[in-house]
């Protein structure tokens, strides 16, 4: 984790456990849509000291009243706080023991988090609606209290928020907005603290880095501004701004968890296979990507990190036919951690080929395709036509070197379980260039190239770029982020003049349904870089099925896809 991003989410983590948008669904929603990675137990336990430290500057003085009272016999407005206090904690402690990990295992996705937000805020505006507001810390009896605590247990649940849902149950029963809010803050504090404590202890002492620090005193400054500003809000406003920022932030996550692509979308359309031409009639150059093809999803077949000897041979035929070309391929190993039933420590290979000036000043240019495949699958498409289209590709620029360097790559594990994590070859590859300082002028990603279907309505899309892309399958995306827009053009324009298969180019944010494939790694690594594709399962009804076979492939077009990148490569700058 990089201090921006534990700046970031200490940020987050104050402002959303102290006021009502909830801080959980923050902490899962901001990473998941800016494709942060995990930020680890560390780091969590960081983000509930800050709160904690927060709420102890701004009110010591009543826990100071509230613990003096706590000793003392007599009856008093703090003591009957006290034990209010201790009596709505009970509930939570409850939910906290017994249904932590079944809450995580249903609710710790965008949807279900997204639903939460925009239910409870439209609760919270109703409670502010209804609510009499006319009692006070003075009518705060035991029963208010484990009604208050109570709902408090529901804030277990991601997107609830624990001073929303309390300051919803205090405001249903008639409390004034202040004292709802300040009762909010002091009964979170028991809670906050045992949950801080239960994660502690699981700490190690190489754990206590800046991140962790960091974390803390955002979280802490941060939330010691969030109660001061709600307080003093609260004072002369209503509750509609936290139920309006709810509900559009849940609308934004619903938004963006719609465009992650359901599994196989394009086998719902019930077409017909496309005509495709004969073995004899294709060209000698579309022959040579059909071999490619063939070598890897018929000779050897299924090749994921669950089946690592037939994922061993497909290295060693890619590796192999480079040689045949005339390079030397270097064969650079890593190792999987936590990979489901696949042992830690289990050896992975990308292969790459540099050629061009051999000038370390020169900008380079990444052309990378996965060889692996998804379990279970003979992967003629995805991806065995990624890797087709960079062996003929390495063939082009042996036989006359390109005017740049060129870095090409097969790489393995990007499908499942790897896919997503730090164990993909690209990522790998990614860092690999990011720790040598590599003048990266952009990646280009070969994911599924050769399926295509002219026919209308053969091709689909998620939601909001239905209306901006075409509905026949004959085309091939590349796709850029607005980092990588200037790159698009480098690649797209020459491409264009160069003829042959149809180029969709589109410069989108880089939400999660567009970073399925090694591109993202690149990204993520701060190099400019594309995904050039036949867009999968939008089109593909074979994706991930065992019937993604050689014979379903367009090769004519998967030739014409290597001569648009050969003069991509070849174009002046």
């Amino acid at each position: 984790m990089t201090l921006l991003h534990a700046a970031v989410l200490g940020a987050v983590q104050g402002a959303g456990e102290l006021l009502p948008i909830s801080s959980s669904a923050h902490l899962i929603l901001v990473p998941w849509m800016m494709r942060w990675p995990d930020q680890g137990l560390a780091y969590d336990v960081a983000l509930h000291w800050g709160t904690l430290l927060a709420l102890a500057i701004v009110f010591w003085k009543d826990w100071l009243n509230l613990a003096k009272a706590g000793l003392r016999r007599e009856d008093s407005q703090d003591r009957r706080l006290f034990d209010g206090i201790v009596l709505g904690t009970i509930p939570g402690v409850i939910a906290g023991l017994a249904a932590e990990k079944w809450v995580e295992s249903l609710f710790r996705k965008p949807e279900p988090i997204a639903v939460c937000l925009i239910a409870f805020g439209i609760l919270l505006a109703a409670a502010d609606r209804l609510g009499r507001k006319e009692k006070g810390f003075a009518d705060l009896g035991l029963k208010e209290c484990a009604l208050i605590g109570l709902a408090q247990a529901l804030a277990i649940v991601p997107g609830v928020s624990r001073s929303g849902i309390t300051l919803t149950a205090a405001l249903f029963m008639g409390f004034r907005r202040v004292e709802a809010a300040r009762f909010s803050f002091l009964l979170s504090v028991p809670i906050v603290l045992g949950a801080g404590i239960l994660k502690f202890k699981d700490l190690t002492p190489g754990s206590l880095d800046s991140s962790f620090w960091t974390g803390i005193v955002c979280a802490a400054v941060t939330g010691v501004a969030c109660i001061r500003f709600l307080l003093s809000y609260l004072q002369k406003s209503n509750l509609d701004l936290f139920a309006v920022y709810r509900v559009l932030f849940g609308g934004l996550a619903l938004f963006l968890a719609s465009a992650v692509p359901p599994v196989h979308p394009a086998s719902k359309l019930g077409l017909s296979a496309p005509t495709r031409a004969p073995v004899s009639a294709l060209s000698a150059e579309a022959a040579r990507h059909r071999e490619h093809v063939v070598a890897l999803s018929s000779g050897i077949g299924e090749r994921s990190a669950v089946t690592l000897k037939q994922l061993d041979r497909a290295r060693d035929e890619v590796a192999a036919r480079l040689k045949a070309l005339g390079y030397d391929p270097v064969v650079e190993p890593y190792h999987g951690k936590f990979m489901g039933a696949i042992r830690n420590g289990t050896t992975f290979y990308n292969i790459s080929v540099t050629t061009g000036p051999a000038r370390p000043d020169e900008g380079l240019w990444v052309i990378g395709a996965h060889y692996d495949t998804a379990y279970g699958t003979p992967g003629a498409d995805d991806n065995a036509s990624g890797v087709a289209v960079l062996l003929e590709l390495a063939r082009a620029l042996q036989a006359s070197a390109p005017p740049r360097r060129v870095r090409l790559v097969a790489f393995s594990t990007e499908e499942p379980p790897a896919f997503g994590t730090q164990n993909m070859g690209s990522w790998h590859d990614a860092q690999s260039l990011k720790r040598k300082d590599e003048k990266v002028e952009g990646m280009i990603s070969l994911e599924m190239l050769g399926y295509f279907d002219e026919r209308p309505g053969s091709q689909i899309f998620f939601p909001f770029l239905k209306w901006f892309m075409p509905d026949r399958g004959d085309f091939l995306a590349l796709v850029a982020n607005p980092s990588s827009r200037a790159f698009l053009k480098k690649v797209s324009r020459p491409w264009r003049r160069a003829g042959g298969v149809r180029l969709v180019a589109r410069t989108l944010p880089g939400i999660q349904a567009l970073r399925l494939s090694d591109h993202a790694n690149y990204w993520d690594a701060g190099f400019p870089a594309l995904l050039l594709t036949d867009t999968a399962n939008y089109r593909n009804p074979h994706y991930h099925e065992r019937t993604d076979l050689p014979e379903t492939l367009d090769y004519e077009r998967l030739a014409a896809a290597t001569r648009g990148l050969e003069a991509a490569l070849r174009a002046p700058d």
